[in-house]
């Protein structure tokens, strides 16, 4: 009986852990631009002067990593603090990941 529970425990866990993700996104791309704008505003990040250079979805067919949206906020090119990247993932989750 104990062996059979932790058979299945492990494997419970194991299938989390390997667990495949979808490919398609969730959100729209101009939902996702409105997010990392709000995202950006309440994180006191200053991007007055800055434009959208980009918005890519990443990870599509990657079945065994978390798809996101990234958003490339640019001021100048090739100097620090000009550009801010924003990935919005899937699941709501929110974070910047580069920039100053």
């Amino acid at each position: 009986m104990r062996t059979l529970l932790l058979t299945g425990l492990l494997g419970l866990v194991l299938t989390s852990a390997f667990a495949k993700t979808s490919g398609f996104p969730e959100d729209d791309i101009s939902t996702v631009v409105t997010k990392a704008k709000s995202y950006v505003h309440r994180a006191k990040v200053d991007v007055h002067d800055f434009f959208i250079q980009k918005v890519e979805f990443k990870n599509q067919y990657d079945e065994y990593h978390p798809q996101f949206w990234e958003v490339t906020f640019l001021k100048v090119p090739y100097v620090k603090g000009g550009h801010l990247i924003v990935r919005v993932y899937n699941d709501g989750k929110i974070e910047h990941v580069l920039g100053e």
